[in-house]
């Protein structure tokens, strides 16, 4: 919806007449200018209101003010009138809008107008109504036009989203103007050359809809902005955009979806811009599947209003969580382009940086040389000179502001560092030396492959698809995970995302089904892996429509080869007879990865591990009676392996709560109490020592 402030000048006869007896009542005393104004306002808002029995507005105005002259006995001019308007551009054009309103106004003038975001809209509608110019209040107009778009807090859901407005202003930009910006702010090659697309003379100068949209990745969220300031300027300057309102959408929890409005963010913003923000803090467990149900739903609003409504998403790296299947269920509804950040040399950041410093609010306390906040590099990214300014910005304020703090040294709180490059981390798993040295095969290999693509040399298009052969617990889903990261950072793979998918995400439920929905996983996936945990089980005895799912699976690796790696994975003997009977699939796999079960050095390597991240310490003698519990386990066959050791401190840390709880009443409990697990709190017999039994196999038919 376009929400516009409209000035208006009416020299109609039929005007005249409409509010001549109000105008001698006013001239006699019996009546004020104010309630002349307020006489006029009503009977011209009874003309063009919309259809109130439609469920929503295709466009909507109403007379907020009337801009008498001076005094009423003067009243050679005609009023000005002030209209508050709006209009769908998915359901009508602007020219079209504007006749509607000069018809329906009696050929009313327009004299000016500007667009608004939706908290003006609202703070001019309740002052209408305070005049009586309006009879309905702002919330009867937001929820005919869902403009309602603030997520309402509860003290269960305090802020489940954030979401704020602006108009876009000042001259656009020429192409070489926009090229002088990009340059300015470091930009990377695929923002240049998509400022190229959008100035390019082949294209229409006219919206017919938007043929794509954006995923803007970098460091921070002002490295990113940046960019944003230049795209949209440069869209609107050749009319890729209807209209000029901004909306950005931030902080988004995993319980957004429960918020009714938070679909009404996307459904007010057609004709303008919505920028989604898939930074927030890390999600396990039940939030990380509530992180996919907002991606699920994001995904459904970019399908349904990405015509006439452009999507740009900002990758923060440090803090995305919208990761692997959640990013791919998003881009995977419509054309998305990358854009990365950038990088230059130390004059250009320089530069950079000097202007960043300009346009703040200590602009007067810049240091002569600037140069000593960039890290001592031959390269600077986007991020490095945010984080110069950050830099040079903390400092000042101390020496320039607060100059009492000028000569205290601050607290430097040690805290781990989060390893988040993904090559690195799966370097640091546990054991997996075979796994970690294939994998550097098929990164390797990938790489060349791309490279060759891009100097213009025949490449082997061979398949990239893999088996993961291993027991539960043995970090297949990690390693694949990691992999399809690996992958994206190198350039094999567009987005790096992993969908993970079984049974009973493949095989449909009635005829016709399972091909569809195994190619919307394919879908789901594509520039990223698809990763079916357990494929044997999608062969049984039931007669149900595996048999459907593995050929299908067949047809569409080969169709997807270039887009979508598959990865099999499940038990060793199960995958290797299920393959030794697809000889469809066996030709198509090219790489095969053994996930071996772990010994007991590599248990204890991972108990360590995990006691460091949970910030436990342990006696000698506790991790001697846990060595004695692993040298049992892995006897058994089926243990659990990684799984196990994670299900074991689990319940070492119950009877640690325990313990603590039976101390006497007033027994003070400090942090080194806190975090020591004691030989007492160690299992003496496991339950978990016997087999776990492999999952059952449910099956439907008819007895005879």
């Amino acid at each position: 919806m376009i929400l516009l402030e409209i000035l208006l000048e009416n020299s109609s006869s039929t005007m005249r007449v409409a509010i001549d007896g109000d105008l001698r009542a006013a001239r006699t005393g019996a009546s004020s200018k104010g309630e002349l104004a307020k006489g006029v306002a009503n009977q011209i808002n009874d003309c063009i209101i919309p259809d109130i029995k439609k469920e929503k507005y295709a466009y909507f105005g109403q007379i907020v003010e009337v801009l008498f002259p001076m005094t009423i006995y003067n009243m050679d001019k005609e009023p000005k009138i002030k209209l508050l308007a709006g209009y769908d551009p998915a359901r009508m054009s602007s020219s079209a809008f504007m006749e509607k309103l000069r018809t329906q106004i009696m050929d009313a003038q327009v004299l000016e107008y500007r667009e608004i975001v939706i908290d003006e809209f609202t703070a001019i509608v309740e002052r209408a109504c305070q005049r009586d110019y309006m009879s309905r209040d702002s919330h009867y107009w937001a929820q005919r036009m869902s403009l309602e778009v603030t997520g309402r807090p509860s003290f269960y859901n305090p802020a489940v989203y954030d979401y704020q407005e602006e108009i876009l202003e000042g001259e656009l930009p020429s192409k070489r103007k926009a090229m002088s910006q990009a340059k300015a702010i470091l930009a990377d090659k695929s923002f240049k050359d998509e400022l190229n697309r959008i100035y390019s003379p082949q294209n229409e100068k006219k919206f017919f809809g938007h043929p794509v949209h954006y995923l803007v990745s970098a460091g921070t969220w002002d490295a990113a902005k940046d960019m944003i300031d230049i795209l949209i300027p440069a869209l609107k300057k050749n009319h890729r955009l209807q209209g000029n309102r901004i909306g950005y959408l931030r902080e988004i929890t995993p319980n957004a979806t429960t918020e009714e409005n938070f679909e009404h963010v996307f459904a007010s913003a057609t004709g303008g811009v919505v920028v989604v923000d898939l930074s927030a803090e890390a999600a396990e467990g039940r939030f990380a599947h509530g992180y996919h149900r907002v991606a699920c739903f994001i995904g459904e609003q970019l399908e349904k209003y990405g015509k006439n409504e452009l999507f740009i998403f900002v990758d923060v790296s440090s803090r995305s969580v919208f990761r692997d299947a959640n990013l791919g269920v998003i881009l995977g509804k419509a054309d998305v382009i990358r854009l990365e950040e950038g990088f230059g040399d130390k004059e250009t950041a320089l530069k950079y940086l000097d202007a960043i410093v300009e346009r703040s609010d200590f602009a007067d306390f810049k240091e002569p040389d600037m140069s000593r906040f960039l890290p001592d590099k031959l390269s600077f990214t986007v991020s490095d000179v945010y984080n110069a300014y950050s830099l040079w910005y903390g400092q000042g304020l101390k020496s320039h502001v607060y100059k009492a703090y000028n000569s205290v040294d601050t607290v430097h709180v040690t805290l781990k560092e989060r390893n988040n490059k993904p090559y690195e981390k799966l370097q640091s798993l546990v054991g997996l030396g075979e796994i970690k040295q294939l994998c550097d095969r098929i990164i390797a290999f990938s790489k060349v492959q791309n490279q060759r693509k891009e100097l213009g040399l025949a490449t082997r298009n061979e398949s990239r698809h893999m088996i993961f052969y291993g027991n539960p617990g043995t970090a297949k889903t990690t390693v694949a995970r990691l992999l399809a990261q690996i992958l994206k950072e190198e350039g094999v793979l567009k987005h790096g995302q992993l969908v993970e998918c079984g049974r009973q995400d493949l095989v449909g439920l009635y005829v016709g089904w399972t091909a569809k929905t195994v190619e919307e996983k394919f879908k789901e996936a594509r520039g990223g892996v698809l990763f079916i945990d357990e494929a044997y089980s999608l062969v049984d005895d039931s007669n149900t429509f595996g048999d459907e799912a593995i050929n299908t699976i067949v047809q569409l690796m080969e169709n997807y080869r270039d887009e979508v790696i598959v990865i099999l994975a499940g038990y060793p003997d199960k995958m290797r007879e299920f393959i030794e009977k697809n000889d469809g699939l066996a030709s198509r796999i090219a790489f095969h990865l053994n996930f071996p079960d772990y010994h007991v050095d590599e248990m204890m390597s991972i108990l360590d591990l995990m006691l460091r991240e949970g910030g436990f310490s342990m006696s000698d003698a506790a991790k001697q009676k846990c060595r004695d519990v692993f040298a049992r386990a892995v006897t058994v066959p089926n243990f659990g392996n990684g799984r196990f050791v994670r299900n074991f401190l689990e319940k070492v840390e119950m009877n640690q709560s325990f313990r603590l709880a039976s101390l006497p009443h007033g027994t003070e409990i400090g942090k080194a109490e806190i975090t020591q697990l004691e030989e007492s709190d160690i299992p003496t017999e496991y339950t978990m020592l016997q087999s776990q039994p492999q999952k059952p196999v449910y099956r439907m038919g008819f007895l005879r």
